[in-house]
């Protein structure tokens, strides 16, 4: 169950990102959701600035899924959701490790 779903309020239908997130894991097999969340930014916000830049260069995995909840909170949680969105429609598998891979 998802959070919306547990307070009673409606899932969005079509995520906003999810034809952007898709073209991602299409294109780079094995990517993570930080990966993909962290180019978006630094495509989207011209680099998102040098200071922030680097900080993400020296980060990954858990540690860049915090920075990005912390300072990209709204893109983080628009690709999370278009990743759960694909995941409930069998788009796309989740690895142990986080690798998101799509299905042929």
């Amino acid at each position: 169950m998802k959070t919306k779903e547990f307070y009673g309020h409606e899932v969005q239908a079509l995520p906003e990102r999810v034809d952007q997130v898709y073209m991602y894991i299409r294109e780079r097999p094995g990517i993570d959701a930080p990966d993909i969340c962290k180019d978006i930014v630094i495509g989207l916000f011209g680099g998102a600035g040098a200071v922030d830049r680097e900080n993400m260069s020296k980060l990954s995995g858990h540690e860049l899924a915090n920075y990005l909840g912390d300072w990209w909170g709204g893109t983080w949680n628009e690709v999370c959701e278009s990743i759960d969105w694909l995941l409930e429609r069998g788009r796309i598998t989740f690895s142990d490790d986080g690798e998101l891979n799509c299905v042929e």
